[in-house]
């Protein structure tokens, strides 16, 4: 927990920037975190940041808060999906051992024309309707 009156310089927040995040599969964006202190005083880090995220599968994110879109794979049927991307600063405090973080929402979208038709052998392609069934006779 941080003092009440914290001094000047000691950091209190993260900012991330961009606050949102929309990724075609493969491509990549930079996370840029802004310390401040609680008076609003940009302040520079002194240890580095961690990042990590929710859905490492869909999207990764290194040291540096690079994230990247898993590739798009035309072998396979490709959706899209949401990770959240966290950043950790837990050498916030002096030796309070406080840890700030903030966090972003990447969204990961498929290009148009991508989705491969998924086929499996009992169907054989054939689209019709159902016949319709009635109650038996009595």
């Amino acid at each position: 927990m941080y003092p009440l009156n914290p001094a000047p310089g000691l950091p209190t927040k993260i900012t991330l920037s961009p606050q949102s995040v929309t990724l075609a599969r493969g491509a990549t964006a930079q996370l840029a975190p802004v310390l401040s202190d609680a008076y609003g005083t940009a302040v520079s880090p002194t240890r580095p940041f961690i990042f990590t995220s929710s859905n490492p599968t869909l999207v990764s994110v290194d040291d540096t808060g690079l994230c990247t879109a898993a590739p798009l794979d035309t072998s396979e049927l490709q959706t899209g999906g949401i990770a959240e991307i966290e950043v950790l600063y837990p050498w916030a405090g002096g030796d309070s051992g406080a840890t700030i973080h903030a966090s972003v929402t990447v969204m990961v979208t498929v290009p148009p024309g991508v989705f491969k038709p998924v086929y499996t052998p009992a169907v054989t392609g054939c689209w019709r309707p159902l016949p319709k069934l009635y109650p038996p006779s009595t």
